[in-house]
């Protein structure tokens, strides 16, 4: 399987689900950092959320162990970047081709203030 230099899938579509509110995206190959993302579209950064992925590159066939692994690396580093402690968890989509979505369920386990561990 190839990846693209961001870790993301190319020609992908993500929807997060936050609550009852959605946020759509759709990109090809550039980075998108899904924390800013969600904070910039007013939507916060909730206990629980679904990251909703899939993809239409030739590249990515199935949502096999390795593809689900990646996607769950990528989530994770762009919240534990912004100093959340996140547990990321594929909850369907397993051996389903690419083209439909996979469910990253997200949960936000803490928060990291690396001030007060300075103290």
């Amino acid at each position: 399987m190839l990846y693209d230099i961001a870790g993301y899938p190319p020609e992908s579509t993500i929807r997060v689900l936050v609550g009852t509110r959605a946020l759509p995206l759709r990109f090809n190959g550039e980075k998108v950092d899904l924390h800013d993302t969600i904070v910039a579209s007013h939507l916060s950064v909730s206990d629980t959320f679904h990251v909703m992925w899939r993809t239409d590159s030739i590249e990515w066939k199935f949502w096999d162990e390795e593809a689900i692994e990646k996607i769950g690396e990528q989530i994770r580093y762009d919240f534990e970047f912004e100093r959340y402690e996140v547990e990321v968890v594929c909850i369907s989509g397993h051996d389903e081709p690419c083209s439909e979505e996979g469910n990253w369920e997200v949960t936000v386990i803490g928060y990291r203030d690396d001030e007060a561990e300075a103290v």
